[in-house]
């Protein structure tokens, strides 16, 4: 993901990014925002819920939304546990993109 957004900023900006401080979550980076310390750049499902901050989807050169996608790995044979696979199952039907 990092190198996707360092190749987003080189291509649209001609300076690098001024950074001060960086932060490995999410919710941390919200609140340093949320209180005027300057911008972030996070996934969508961790901003839908709030108007209150100005948001704006970060495009490729083609006008494409850049897409992270993510994978859940496990052992075939952790299945074989309720647990695992009641799991699996729940997120197996998330739709990710509306559900979140």
């Amino acid at each position: 993901m990092k190198t996707m957004i360092d190749n987003w900023w080189r291509d649209n900006f001609s300076g690098p990014p001024l950074v001060g401080m960086e932060v490995d979550k999410g919710d941390t980076c919200k609140e340093m925002v949320r209180n005027g310390l300057g911008y972030g750049i996070l996934p969508s499902v961790l901003l839908e819920k709030d108007q209150n901050l100005r948001q704006m989807d970060i495009k490729d050169k083609q006008g494409n939304p850049l897409i992270r996608n993510t994978w859940m790995l496990y052992h075939e044979k952790s299945l074989e546990l309720k647990l695992v696979k009641e799991f699996v199952k729940f997120v197996k039907g998330v739709d990710f993109m509306r559900d979140i």
